[in-house]
């Protein structure tokens, strides 16, 4: 029997436990991943399908059965919503399985948001040696996946991941570190996620890989900060019961559910710790210059939902929300119709890098600049004006509908919910 425990793996799991240096999964001492299931409590093979709440008090009541017969309460609770990416989920398991920490000490909870790609199989054929909660809901985003996977877990502390984080060896073991250094303040642990060294092939991924435009780490120092925006759930851990003394995530956000509940966590005194130590690894290499577009649009109507719920952050109206009234809305439909030809042309310039390996220009100069550092900086400039263009127009589009429908007042979380639904 072997006495370093390991899961039993898929192929798409071996295949992203054995990438070469410059990723996050490393092999281990023996040259690969270990496989022997047969030494894995059963216990600690929770693998559950849920629709509702009574699945979530199987977990509690199986969570007590544990601790009578001796088994350790977790300290960390892994929460991993997932939608249709079976594949880099795998890649994801497979990296918290070669964590450095005990495996007696995290569990992992996925919450399978109604995917239809085998991720259920998936789940509920795996045998892992920590703690393992498979959880499934109806189509309804992250927020409801984050508040449902928060409800099941039984951690000290939940670690906030998407499907698409791969964790290095010690990330689980320096969130704990960070955490018992941080205590007793109020404070949220922020890792590094960085983009693997394929993301340079693309011009589009090479620009996020590089600059802060999505992911502040990329330029952040280490410290504390106080801003809800770096409230983000790909690589951060806080304590449960602030979460829940919160509200816990609200089901109404699809996306920017993180950057909510990081709102009323600053309002609580709670600030971000950033420990790049505890470092990540992106596996979304595929983001093109139609996914960027589909990402601005995306998160409009839960912005809107922001500013409804939270209409302090409008501030004095200075800001490019302005009070969210009628000239703010006359105003920006004028700016965005002026913008729209050029915000065209620069979507079409961005677009030609798509399908171009961009690693060779790193090694061709012009002059006494590389060629791939030119196209950066030009990045720098056209790509923040595409984003915001569609956001805003989405986002008025949004408004103008909702403001219609509601005789010029501004929608309730869940009407606006409801009329997202219908507009889709």
């Amino acid at each position: 029997m072997s006495r370093n425990r390991r899961a039993r793996l898929l192929p798409e799991q071996r295949q992203g436990a054995c990438r070469k240096e410059g990723q996050a999964i490393r092999n281990d001492e023996t040259g690969g991943v270990k496989t022997d299931p047969s030494v894995v409590p059963p216990d600690h093979n929770r693998t559950k399908q849920t629709e509702g709440k009574s699945r979530l008090m199987q977990a509690r009541l199986q969570a007590r059965a544990d601790q009578r017969i001796g088994h350790k309460q977790p300290e960390i609770s892994v929460i991993i919503p997932t939608y249709n990416r079976r594949a880099t989920l795998a890649s994801c398991l497979a990296a918290l399985d070669a964590q450095s920490l005990s495996k007696d000490l995290y569990e992992v909870i996925v919450i399978d948001d109604g995917s239809t790609d085998g991720t259920q199989e998936l789940c509920q054929g795996l045998s892992l040696p920590f703690p393992f909660i498979y959880l499934r809901q109806n189509n309804a985003g992250a927020g409801a996946a984050r508040r449902l996977g928060t409800e099941a877990a039984h951690g000290t502390y939940l670690l906030l991941f998407n499907d698409d984080t791969i964790a290095a060896r010690g990330l689980l073991a320096e969130h704990r570190r960070a955490q018992h250094e941080c205590a007793p303040e109020k404070c949220a642990v922020l890792g590094d996620f960085r983009y693997f060294r394929e993301a340079l092939k693309r011009a589009l991924t090479s620009f996020l890989a590089t600059r802060p435009f999505l992911f502040p780490q990329v330029s952040l120092k280490p410290g504390l900060y106080r801003q809800s925006s770096y409230f983000i759930a790909s690589n951060l851990s806080l304590r449960r019961d602030a979460v829940l003394k919160a509200g816990s995530f609200d089901p109404q956000f699809r996306v920017a559910e993180d950057t909510e509940l990081g709102v009323r966590l600053e309002q609580r005194g709670y600030r971000v710790l950033y420990h790049p130590q505890a470092l990540a690894w992106h596996d979304h290499l595929l983001f093109t210059t139609a996914n960027l577009i589909d990402r601005a649009r995306r998160y409009a109507l839960p912005d809107l939902l922001l500013f409804n719920k939270h209409p302090g952050l409008l501030g004095a109206g200075r800001g490019p929300f302005g009070r969210l009234d009628d000239n703010w809305a006359a105003r920006t439909r004028d700016s965005l119709d002026r913008s729209r030809p050029q915000v065209a042309e620069l979507t079409k310039a961005i677009a030609q890098f798509d399908a171009i390996d961009f690693a060779p220009l790193r090694s061709i100069g012009k002059g006494r600049e590389v060629v791939a550092e030119m196209v950066m900086k030009t990045f720098e400039q056209i790509i923040p004006k595409v984003h915001w263009f569609h956001l805003f127009d989405e986002f008025l589009r949004r408004y103008n509908v909702e403001r219609d429908l509601r005789g010029n007042a501004l929608p309730t979380a869940s009407q606006a919910k409801t009329e997202a639904l219908c507009l889709r």
